[in-house]
């Protein structure tokens, strides 16, 4: 959370769309506290200093936008708007389709008082929603397509080859599977029956949803080794047992942090974007693009928290330097310890899986 001078203030917006309960209760808490909603974006919610005060919050989704100016207030959001007033609910913001109201009077009667008709206009709403980003996606994928594809046809040993790109490809598969193995449980309110699997045991549940991805991961990453040693012709210089243990934890490790990451935020769509840009910072500070030696100092330490950055100096130490294998032990110590990150968010975890309160989240 970050403090504009004395009276603004903002923090990251961690309500998916679907989560207008979630939002509301925030909303009312931040008002108890002296600070009113002013704005609400994708990814901030921006508010002013107020006294402190109890009210109640409304969010609301009014598919009525005008799609040529969408934070604009059109003449049906100015009659809405004028009838939620009526009833004493009060225009705090509006964003595309969501309007957010509040009302003095706690016992108002709510804007929308049937459930049917509340899911039937948030399914409205969030068709824009949903068909904005996936039609621009669908432009983007064949595009990296063509690009792929481009790359096989032109040098199809040299796309094989490049073991950093298949590394890369398995790790961020490792972490946005995992994330969403464990988000979907929230996002769909089964955590509660996911952790009865265990009978009450979050380790034993975790490692029944993990360790069949470890499985998959890993005959995966086998599948790479053999294309690179085999049907390449990579050379192997120094120890394939090393390169398969760093490569076992190396999988576990990516695991290791995204569980951290799930239990953390309790919000599947974040954790997905803070996974996935995790990943990519991976290969910046690994020494691919850069040598770590020759970065700044600070920077060389913000290394050390990717465990691909010890997977890539196990992977050159023994496919091309040859380097005996005791001289890769410290690597392999130092993702081991990335293990240990589950273990210290399990109560955590815990709580997230038994409070209905952070369940839903998108």
């Amino acid at each position: 959370m970050r403090t504009d001078r004395w009276n603004k203030k903002r923090e990251l917006n961690l309500y998916a769309f679907y989560d207008h309960t979630g939002l509301e209760r925030h909303l009312e808490k931040m008002a108890a506290n002296g600070w009113m909603l002013e704005s609400v974006g994708t990814y901030a919610l921006r508010y002013r200093r107020c006294e402190p005060k109890k009210l109640r919050f409304a969010v609301v989704y009014y598919p009525k936008t005008d799609s040529f100016c969408p934070d604009e207030p059109n003449h049906e959001n100015l009659t809405f708007w004028d009838y939620c007033a009526g009833a004493g609910w009060q225009i705090v913001t509006q964003r595309d389709d969501t309007h957010i109201f509040y009302n003095e009077d706690l016992d108002a009667v709510p804007i929308e008082t049937e459930a049917v008709v509340q899911v039937e206009t948030m399914e409205r709403a969030k068709k824009g929603y949903v068909l904005s980003n996936t039609i621009t996606v669908a432009c983007m994928l064949p595009t990296m397509l063509y690009l792929q594809v481009s790359q096989l046809r032109r040098d199809p040993v040299a796309f094989l080859a490049d073991g950093y790109d298949l590394t890369m490809m398995l790790m961020i598969f490792v972490v946005m599977v995992t994330v969403f193995a464990i988000g979907t449980e929230l996002k769909h309110a089964t955590a509660r029956e996911w952790l009865g699997t265990g009978n009450g045991s979050v380790a034993a549940a975790l490692a029944g949803k993990v360790l069949p991805i470890t499985a998959v991961m890993f005959l995966i990453s086998l599948v790479m080794l053999v294309i690179n040693f085999k049907i390449v012709g990579t050379p192997l210089n120094g120890s394939l047992a090393v390169i398969l243990a760093g490569t076992l934890l190396f999988i576990l490790s990516y695991q290791s942090i995204s569980v951290l990451i799930v239990s953390l935020l309790a919000n599947l769509r974040l954790s997905l974007s803070i996974g996935g840009g995790y990943s990519v910072l991976a290969f910046t500070f690994s020494g691919l693009t850069f040598p770590i030696m020759a970065m700044w100092e600070p920077m060389q330490w913000v290394s050390k928290i990717f465990p691909f950055t010890f997977y890539t100096d196990i992977f050159v130490d023994q496919m091309l330097r040859g380097t005996p294998w005791v001289y890769s032990l410290p690597d392999l110590c130092y993702m081991s310890l990335f293990i240990v990150l589950p273990l210290l968010c399990l109560p955590r975890l815990k709580r997230v899986c038994t409070e209905e309160k952070f369940w839903g989240r998108l």
